[in-house]
């Protein structure tokens, strides 16, 4: 199959699982995505497993406005190939909170530069970027992957800072890095 065709496959299987009561739900609570399928995260696992690792396919799926796309392309991509300009304008390109979980446990966590990713943003005084770099810090604790001190006082410092904001994402997830490093 070439990739025109492995994309039309991936985009009839998303027909296939397509969820009306979960799409719709994702619609109402302010998701603008052009279309949005619905599939759980357990199905877009499997579609995964289906198709070879991609860089070009990742790439194309990453860049349509589709929910399924965007979150099948951190999964398809092969981590070897994403240079540090690819990570920084898909994390640019990140709007939900949904996109920055499911990439940084596919993708981001994967990749030899993660930590510096993580501090990068984590300075950031873009909302989406900080929860993004709140969640990449986490992937990267679950994984067990040597963080320096420099990183994890920066992150905690940020977590403080941020642990009363009005951005309930932003509130619990610096709240779950607080709670990590008091226990």
């Amino acid at each position: 199959m070439n990739n025109d065709e492995i994309i039309k496959s991936i985009k009839n299987d998303f027909r296939l699982g397509m969820n009306g009561i979960i799409s719709t739900s994702m619609r109402n609570r302010g998701m603008d995505y052009k279309i949005i399928f619905g599939l759980s995260l357990p199905q877009l696992r499997t579609l995964a497993e289906k198709y070879s690792p991609s860089q070009e396919v990742a790439i194309r799926l990453w860049n349509e406005n589709i929910r399924e796309s965007k979150l099948l392309a951190t999964m398809i991509f092969p981590h070897s190939e994403m240079s540090i300009d690819i990570a920084k304008e898909w994390i640019e390109d990140i709007k939900y909170s949904e996109v920055a979980d499911i990439a940084s446990m596919f993708l981001f966590s994967k990749l030899p530069y993660a930590e510096q990713l993580c501090l990068e943003y984590v300075n950031s005084e873009n909302e989406d970027h900080l929860y993004f770099a709140f969640r990449l810090f986490i992937r990267l604790l679950i994984n067990k992957s040597e963080i320096s001190q420099e990183t994890i006082e920066t992150v905690k410092a940020k977590a403080l800072e941020y642990s009363k904001s009005d951005n309930i994402f932003l509130a619990l997830i610096t709240n779950d890095i607080i709670d990590r490093f008091e226990n």
